[in-house]
């Protein structure tokens, strides 16, 4: 028998690649005869809930063992489940993770065989959950030029001249919320 397990990944550790050792999707199993288990074919693998501003969708590779997750068109990360139990998830669009708010997630369905190698076998599932977090923005440094003049002439620059160039990984708006310092050069 096997139970089923449940993954709970950040959006970070996909962005990193994560994996799981192996026996990790084995863990708790057992054999009435002692025999040594194995995943012997995965039954299907599924989007089981995703935010509503994504497509995703799992394809098949080739390898019974290797998916592909894909938002709309592009392909965003290979998740390969090993024979053995182990499992990696493997990012190839760090800005879609990134893009995953805080309490938004995406869970990932899979349902697998497991064998005793001599005719017996249960069927598993597992659920593997990525959580968004609430990624910094980015602002590059800006520098600013004024003539004499123009400072007489109390020059001002327009609203969100300080935030050109500068995004965040969700598409939240930005502001600024903090003078850090000023200094004379």
């Amino acid at each position: 028998s096997d139970p089923s397990e449940a993954f709970i990944y950040t959006e970070d550790q996909v962005s990193n690649n994560t994996s799981e050792a192996a026996g990790a999707k084995l863990v708790g199993s057992s054999d009435p005869e002692g025999d040594s288990l194995t995943i012997s074919q995965i039954q299907s693998v599924t989007i089981d809930s995703q935010p509503g501003d994504t497509s995703l969708t799992v394809a098949a590779t080739g390898d019974p063992y290797v998916f592909t997750i894909l938002n709309g068109a592009t392909d965003v990360a290979t998740l390969t489940i090993g024979a053995d139990g182990s499992e990696t998830l493997t990012q190839t669009d760090d800005t879609f993770w990134n893009s995953l708010s805080a309490g938004e997630s995406v869970i990932i369905g899979v349902n697998y065989e497991v064998s005793d190698g001599n005719g017996g076998t249960d069927l598993s599932s597992q659920t593997i959950t990525i959580n968004g977090a609430n990624d910094n923005p980015s602002d590059p440094s800006e520098a600013f030029i004024y003539t004499e003049d123009q400072v007489s002439n109390n020059t001002s620059e327009a609203a969100g001249a300080k935030l050109v160039g500068s995004s965040d990984p969700e598409g939240d708006s930005l502001v600024i919320c903090q003078i850090q310092s000023v200094t004379i050069d």
